[in-house]
């Protein structure tokens, strides 16, 4: 790209500008002399103290308030700085300049020369300072003046020290590249087709040059300077992009000349990865049909035109209300449940509800984050709500807001259950979100507003099958007993019958004969279920076939009613039909080699880029394969579905994302040890650890939590008679699990392998000595303030039963001693969280 080129660029609102001390120097201050360098103004300093001058404006600035040898006082030196740093005056040249469409400007300038140029061209632009909180309402951030060193605008003695690096002292704050304007910087430099440098001095500021550097894009930087002749200099600039040696009365020339010829290509700003919804999002004058309803229930398809008619969803209103009025002081509400029981349509009722009152944002993707960030702050005339469904592949949105949390946005997001333990840790733990600005809402079960709006969703449209001659009283046992009050069940309701289930017989045999058919039903079903939100044409290719090749498959009316055909894509239905089709296809080992084949596919190229990592880390997660064996999380797998996923494990080893995966050796170790494969789990547990330690900051505490329960099964099935290797072996697994840094709700995983300690104690009774049995139930009785903890943290939740097993077993170590007395008030604390009095410690 040529200079030329480059102005065209500007003028297409694509250019970001960097200014530098050289730039101002066309202006005049308030005492009518030009507008200095950073040179200039040491010496000036030097001058007005009295002292030999000096280029160094930081050491020089430093003396003027802390040197007993020649020191004024900080409002002097206040005084001082106005009278040579407020421009009241600027050149033609610097008009020129200021009147271009610059997409943002980036200054270490401290004076506001650029503010008073674009004013007397008719450009309003904000002025900001990097201490500024980075979301404000309102804040217009389109070509707004970034200053990154302060301004003198702001200047008084609270923000000289807090924002102005002036002095040495004050340089060594954080920064630019420390500050939450970061990724806004990063954003524009990388997205802008072209960035210019004016009069900036490669010299000062290392740390932003190698910054700057390392983004990549010397091919689309222009350094403008006065003509010099200094070898080094240039060979300096040329390292960062092209120098032209012209000036800013020269670049002023070249601007007029393209602006006299050139029509720009203005494209204006909208919303890239952020859907906004208002209230015709919710409004249609069509009616629904027992179709519709039945696409909803089974397909998953929703249309938001119908939410606002009577018995077309299950509404959930109760839990709607509840979140309207958690708004009012929560910043974050998590909706999370199991898999297929509503919360993406649960989405949509709550912002049907909110619509009216809020500005209502779904994000579907942040790939252009900064900019719609950006874009709804400026257009924020009231209270924003973003929406996030499954809220850990927006993991980047919430590390930008964790930090500095704008006041005028609240979010509603969703999570799978079994995932949502650790997302919601990392966000207190790592991403700094306060815990008492959150509340989580679990939706599995309906309460009994919820179960009779299912009661007359189905009798409106007849859709109870043989159950229809049942009244309401009956349908309402029905929903609760066999159907455990959740939605995803119901599915099966309306899909458990010998001719639906022949039906899908015929389909599967059907797909199968068709080339790369079968392929692409697995993965989108794998896709489905696992919520991978690979893209289509992600799928294409992963399955190698074409968009054509399916349209002629369409014809087949086994076809049509398995995809559903929508934005000229072709998908499968939810999630419930995806696992149902698993199942009633038997397709296990077929599904885990489509699994082993995307993970392939999205592994091999995308170690330096990271755009999977999410889908990665989710197709090695136990708990989503166990989703594709169509079990349960809570649910134990058999044998046969563990040595699948063995084999699965085994083959994706050596791809470059997962070997050097701590997560995923410790996924692989789980397998070998639930298969009792010790030796096998305790390489792959080593593996984990070693790997680990490459890492930055990598807690290993789910790693210690495993191995704590390879060394008990292990120890015991040696069925050795060596009591002090016993002892060992406890103290080791007691010490990984009593120091474990799992807290909150994750304590659970702790817990349950703690639940293991009576097992082991009963398996040795017979060979501990006297003093040997004391010694474990002292070491044992430690455990009990982790239980309290966890106890205590559950808030309104109730104790699973996993835990409650692993406690009661647990206190059965104490029985006929007096640590059970001790353990009254845990005892207290676990009776008041237990959900069914049998489970109660008496």
């Amino acid at each position: 790209m040529n200079l030329i080129d480059g102005i065209k660029k500007i003028l297409d609102h694509n250019g970001i500008l960097f200014l530098g001390s050289g730039f101002s120097t066309g202006g005049k201050n308030f005492n009518g002399q030009n507008m200095k360098t950073g040179a200039e103004l040491s010496r000036a300093i030097c001058r007005n103290l009295g002292i030999k001058e000096s280029d160094n404006l930081s050491i020089s600035s430093q003396r003027y308030i802390e040197d007993p040898k020649c020191k004024k006082s900080l409002a002097e030196f206040i005084e001082f700085l106005s009278k040579e740093l407020v421009c009241t005056e600027i050149s033609q040249d610097q008009k020129i300049i200021a009147n271009l469409p610059w997409k943002r400007i980036y200054t270490t300038n401290y004076d506001n020369s650029f503010e008073l140029a674009s004013e007397e061209c008719g450009y309003i632009r904000s002025s900001i300072t990097i201490t500024n909180k980075r979301y404000k309402p309102g804040r217009q951030l389109e070509q707004a003046i970034v200053h990154i060193n302060g301004s003198i605008l702001n200047l008084n003695e609270e923000s000289f020290y807090d924002e102005f690096k002036i002095t040495d002292e004050n340089y060594t704050k954080a920064g630019l590249l420390e500050s939450s304007w970061k990724k806004m910087f990063d954003s524009d430099f990388i997205s802008a087709e072209c960035i210019f440098f004016i009069g900036y001095s490669l010299q000062y500021d290392q740390e932003l040059v190698r910054h700057i550097a390392n983004l990549g894009i010397k091919h689309k930087c222009f350094f403008i300077d006065r003509d010099f002749d200094d070898d080094d200099k240039e060979y300096m600039i040329s390292r960062y992009g092209s120098l032209e040696k012209i000036g800013v009365d020269g670049l002023a020339k070249k601007i007029l000349k393209v602006k006299s010829t050139y029509l720009p290509n203005i494209q204006m700003q909208k919303l890239c990865g952020f859907e906004k919804r208002d209230l015709s999002t919710y409004y249609t004058e069509k009616t629904y049909t027992s179709v519709d309803v039945l696409k909803l229930l089974i397909e998953g398809k929703l249309v938001t035109g119908y939410i606002n008619q009577k018995n077309y969803c299950v509404s959930r209103y109760k839990i709607v209300e509840q979140i309207e009025g958690l708004l009012k002081y929560k910043n974050i509400v998590i909706i999370q449940s199991k898999l297929g029981n509503g919360k993406s349509i649960l989405l949509e009722c709550i912002a049907k509800q909110l619509v009216a009152k809020y500005n209502v944002y779904f994000v579907n993707s942040v790939e252009y984050l900064i900019e719609d960030m950006n874009y709804i702050q400026t257009c924020s005339n009231r209270q924003t709500i973003l929406f996030l469904d499954d809220y850990g592949y927006y993991i980047s949105l919430l590390k930008e807001l964790g930090n500095d949390f704008p006041e005028n946005i609240k979010i509603i997001m969703t999570c799978r259950t079994s995932i949502n333990i650790n997302l919601y840790s990392d966000l207190i733990e790592r991403y700094n979100y306060d815990p008492e600005n959150i509340e989580i809402i679990d939706i599995d079960r309906m309460n009994d507003s919820d179960i009779n709006e299912v009661i007359k969703i189905l009798n409106n449209s007849r859709l109870w099958g043989i159950y229809d001659r049942a009244n309401d009283s009956q349908k309402r046992k029905l929903l609760i007993n066999k159907y455990d009050r959740q939605i995803s069940k119901v599915f099966y309701l309306l899909l458990d019958s010998e001719v639906i289930k022949k039906d899908i017989t015929n389909i599967v045999d059907s797909i199968q004969k068709k080339v790369g058919l079968f392929d692409f039903v697995l993965a989108q079903a794998i896709n489905n279920i696992c919520n991978l939100k690979f893209s289509y044409s992600d799928i294409l290719e992963y399955t190698e076939i074409s968009d054509s090749l399916l349209r002629s498959y369409i014809v087949d009316k086994h076809v049509r009613e398995l995809l559903i055909v929508s934005d000229d894509k072709f998908t499968l239905s939810s999630s419930i039909f995806s696992q149902y089709i698993v199942r009633e296809g038997k397709m296990k080992n077929q599904i885990l080699e489509m699994l082993k084949k995307i993970y392939y596919k999205c592994s091999l190229f995308d170690d330096a880029y990271g755009k999977y990592y999410q889908q990665r880390r989710n197709m090695i997660s136990r708990s989503n394969i166990s989703l594709l064996l169509n079990t349960e999380v809570e649910e134990k797998l058999g044998k046969s579905d563990e040595e699948l996923i063995l084999n699965y494990y085994d083959n994706i080893k050596n791809l470059p994302t997962a070997s050097e995966n701590p997560y995923f050796w410790l996924q692989f170790g789980i397998t070998a040890l639930n298969l009792d494969n010790y030796q096998q789990a305790s390489i792959y547990f080593d593996n984990a650890y070693t790997n680990a330690l490459k890492m930055k900051n990598f807690d290993t505490f789910q790693i210690d939590t495993h191995k704590a329960r390879l060394l008990l099964c292990s120890e015991m099935n040696k069925n050795s008679t060596n009591s002090n290797d016993a002892m060992e072996t406890f103290f080791k697994a007691h010490e990984l699990l009593l120091h474990n840094s799992n807290k909150g709700e994750k304590m659970r995983y702790v817990l349950r392998q703690v639940g293991r300690y009576y097992e082991y104690y009963s398996y040795y009774l017979s060979i501990f000595s006297e003093d040997e049995k004391k010694d474990f139930i002292s070491k044992a009785y430690e455990m009990r303030s982790r239980f309290e903890g966890y106890f205590c943290s559950l808030g309104n939740q109730k104790v699973s039963i996993e835990i409650c097993r692993a406690y009661l077993n647990y206190r059965k170590i104490f029985e006929k001693t007096g640590y059970l007395l001790k353990l009254k008030e845990t005892d207290r604390y676990y009776n008041e969280k237990v959900c069914n009095n049998y489970l109660m410690a008496k």
